[in-house]
């Protein structure tokens, strides 16, 4: 018993020493005296969130109510006397980041111990959910957004679905309202199916079962409402190879509803009836809203099919965007899952419809290259990944390897703002633009997608042959 407590602490330890180093010494955007672009709202709300709680209207109208993270921010501000400053903003949300981490790490660490996670695999899930791009870089070189609350909401979500604490569940669904929009819909599936396991020895479900399903489902995705497929701000070298764009955000998201299908036990009627009616309901509910025309759907309808329709489109302007982006912005656990995409299909049998649909609703959403508008994905696809290694026992060094990749790819060691001009406006700078959005899809130069995405391409044929040549475990030799 005291092994994995002692782990759990060595684990939160490393993630507040790294996060704390990150916070002292990583380089800070510029743009705005340090508040970027929507920072300018989230950090002038923290210096302000006094006018706030007296009833005055906030400086600025928050989207989607995000308030917590600059009332968070407002809290450290006045624990530390800190002088209302962009400065002492940027330092109070950075301290908000290094505090949730440290608590995600926790909450991290008790989810490997519950699932059985050995000891490589807890911690090649650490590294996962930390060393990347989004975390090691992003959000402390531009800490005042939602992101690293959200994150960290995310992995609590997680654990309490997992540890089965369906009260807190709720309850951080709720809080989620005001850090992140899509929160309160995880929290709210994850709540509705909670862990079911399948049965011992439960096979996959048969995979001819389901094509005229996912034919269907495809044709809607693609064909909303009957309109043309064409990407706005599509480079004109990329119009011959619009179908090649077109087939793999497809072929993403057939074998995306097709794997998550597979999970076993997921559809076996005498355990989970209450669960596919309700599943069944909610499908019926979307595709219904998704299919009426807008003007007779109204307002929420439009913004579902918005939501399905203009992440598709952003997926197909260059060939496999999607995976490029998302690799460099959450690190190779991306080409992880893709690698071993069957044995995590088997690992979600573990839990049941819960986790299955969040992972179709933020699945589907990764369609589009737009890595920071799925970052709630990154946990939920971290576990059954990790378990899914797990049955391969890879060696210690495969773990430490993965280590050094991931910190690698998520580019911590680049310095965006060296040598640069900070009296010119940061998205007319041709230096500084190039570097800020080298690792944000749809916005990253064609030439920085060309040599970025071989770098990926041989990354993920090496992890391929190597995972192939690993043994399985004992228990499926039995």
């Amino acid at each position: 018993m005291a092994r994995p407590n002692l782990q759990t602490t060595l684990m939160v330890l490393s993630i507040l020493g790294v996060t704390t180093a990150l916070a002292l010494f990583s380089e800070h955007i510029h743009v705005n005296s340090g508040f970027g672009w929507d920072g300018g709202i989230y950090g002038t709300l923290a210096l302000r969130f006094e006018q706030v709680l007296s009833g005055g209207d906030p400086p600025y109208p928050v989207s989607y109510y995000r308030y917590l993270p600059s009332a968070l921010a407002f809290v450290v501000l006045k624990l530390t006397g800190l002088p209302r400053t962009p400065q002492s903003a940027v330092t109070a949300f950075t301290a908000v980041n290094v505090i949730f981490y440290s608590l995600a790490a926790l909450a991290w660490g008790r989810v490997a111990k519950a699932v059985g996670l050995t000891g490589c695999g807890a911690w090649l899930g650490l590294i996962c959910l930390f060393g990347n791009y989004a975390v090691m870089k992003y959000s402390f070189y531009y800490p005042i957004l939602t992101d690293g609350l959200a994150l960290a909401m995310s992995v609590f979500l997680l654990h309490d679905y997992v540890l089965g604490r369906r009260i807190r569940l709720a309850v951080i669904s709720v809080l989620g309202f005001f850090i992140w929009p899509v929160l309160p819909l995880v929290g709210a599936l994850l709540w509705l199916f909670p862990v079911k396991p399948a049965a011992p020895g439960t096979k996959p479900t048969p995979a001819f079962t389901w094509p005229v399903f996912l034919a269907a489902a495809a044709t809607i995705l693609v064909m909303v409402n009957a309109k043309p497929i064409w990407p706005d701000n599509l480079d004109s070298q990329f119009y011959p190879t619009l179908p090649l764009g077109i087939g793999l955000a497809s072929v993403y998201v057939f074998f995306l509803l097709w794997g998550i299908l597979q999970a076993p036990g997921l559809l076996d009627a005498g355990r989970n009836r209450r669960e596919m009616i309700l599943v069944g309901l909610l499908a019926a509910a979307s595709a219904t809203i998704i299919l009426v025309p807008q003007p007779m759907g109204g307002k929420y309808a439009a913004i579902l099919q918005d939501y399905v329709r203009v992440g598709f489109i952003n997926g197909i302007r260059r060939p496999g965007e999607f995976l490029v982006a998302h690799t460099l912005y959450f690190g190779p656990v991306v080409l992880l899952a893709a690698c071993l995409a069957p044995r995590a299909s088997a690992a979600m049998g573990r839990f049941g419809w819960g986790l299955a649909l969040v992972l179709v609703l933020l699945g589907y959403q990764a369609v589009n290259p737009l890595s920071r508008q799925c970052l709630i994905l990154l946990p939920f696809l971290i576990l059954p990944t990790v378990m899914a290694v797990d049955t391969l026992r890879p060696p210690v060094s495969f773990t430490v390897f993965f280590g050094f990749l991931s910190v690698l790819i998520s580019k911590v060691w680049y310095q965006i703002g060296y040598g640069l001009d900070p009296s010119i406006p940061g998205d007319q700078d041709p230096v500084f633009w190039p570097r800020y959005v080298s690792s944000t899809g749809y916005w990253m130069k064609t030439e920085q997608y060309y040599v970025q995405g071989l770098l990926i391409m041989v990354v993920l044929i090496f992890l391929f042959l190597y995972l192939r040549g690993l043994p399985c475990s004992p228990e499926e030799d039995r």
